[in-house]
């Protein structure tokens, strides 16, 4: 239950009740992903630290979905570092997204200035 007051003071409540809920399923295999240098000037490189050897999808999308870059990477136990070149996008705010074969994703924001 929410429970607000206007600037009169009158209260207002609202009640919900959840019957299920949506989960983000985590990447298991990954201890962390970074993303540097960021803001970046259009290069940038992606560190992942994996427990074991596995394929992701990669994607770079900009703020409207849509998808500018996209790469099957095979990554080995141990650190991984993928370098990405954006030059020939316009500067602005991107995301970067690592999506197993389960489904699970991680998406990073990364700034772009020129």
């Amino acid at each position: 239950t929410v429970t607000i007051s206007d600037a009169n003071g009158c209260p207002a409540s609202s009640s919900i009740e959840v019957r299920s809920t949506v989960g983000i399923v985590s990447i298991d295999n990954i201890s962390s992903v970074s993303v540097y240098p960021n803001p970046s000037r259009g290069e940038f490189y992606i560190e992942m630290n994996s427990s074991s050897n596995e394929e992701y999808i990669l994607n770079v999308m900009d703020v409207t979905g849509k998808i500018i870059y996209n790469e099957t990477i095979a990554l080995t136990k141990g650190k991984n570092i993928k370098p990405i070149s954006l030059a020939t996008e316009s500067e602005g705010v991107f995301f970067v997204q690592l999506k197993s074969k389960n489904g699970a994703t991680r998406v990073i924001p990364i700034a772009t200035l020129k």
